[in-house]
């Protein structure tokens, strides 16, 4: 069956199976075996997130192997990890590898979508793990935007060095809030997808709290100040 014709509700499903047989599990064993090796039990995310995204949307990878856009329909997917970290996460290269105003403005324009993931838990240092996805419509996300004009222009006038714009999302006891920071400025984005682990012993069973599929056609960032 292509991925093309599931509806909702398998969507639904697999993608709950996906975090509960591919996600869960693999974060489960490495802390087990970081008692012993004593390193560091973070997933590699990154690829993973891409399979989440498809489930969850409907929309296949391009099967490039990592190589140009994440999705066949040019959408792209950032995604940030802090299970069992210190440091703060953050979505990185949300520019795309574009700097100027006119090549940001471009890129979104030719963006249909920009997906967000984020794998933590529920406290810092916690063992329940939540999974989320937010949805940016860059084209006609007027809040998202105006951040990425603001950085790149702050960017042209050399007021920022580095060329990578980041994302800092809500994470561990500041997810309630759902407020994704940058210095460019604050946003309320559009979250589409979140599941949780049950704190049940010995058993790896994600609970599914939101699925919004048409956020993809009516969700918009909101500009929050701090």
């Amino acid at each position: 069956m292509e991925l093309k014709n599931l509806d909702k509700d398998d969507r639904e499903i697999l993608t709950k199976k996906f975090v509960e047989e591919v996600i869960l599990p693999q974060w489960t064993q490495l802390s087990s075996w970081n008692t012993l090796t004593r390193q560091t039990s973070q997933l590699d995310f990154g690829y993973l997130s891409q399979h989440l995204v498809s489930l969850i949307t409907g929309i296949r990878g391009n099967n490039q192997r990592g190589k140009g856009d994440d999705l066949e329909d040019g959408s792209e997917v950032k995604s940030a990890s802090c299970v069992d970290a210190d440091d703060t996460p953050r979505w990185n290269n949300v520019n795309c590898g574009k700097e100027t105003v006119s090549d940001i403005k471009e890129m979104m324009d030719n963006t249909p979508f920009l997906f967000f993931v984020l794998l933590d838990t529920t406290i810092r240092g916690g063992s329940i793990l939540r999974c989320r996805v937010w949805v940016v419509r860059p084209a006609v996300d007027e809040h998202f935007r105006n951040v990425m004009i603001g950085w790149a222009t702050k960017r042209e006038r050399r007021e920022i060095k580095s060329g990578n714009l980041q994302l800092h999302p809500p994470r561990w006891e500041k997810a309630q809030a759902n407020i994704t920071t940058n210095t460019s400025g604050n946003l309320k984005l559009p979250m589409m997808y979140e599941s949780q682990q049950m704190n049940l012993p010995d058993i790896l069973v994600m609970k599914t709290i939101k699925f919004d599929e048409e956020l993809m056609t009516n969700g918009l960032s909101e500009s929050v100040h701090r």
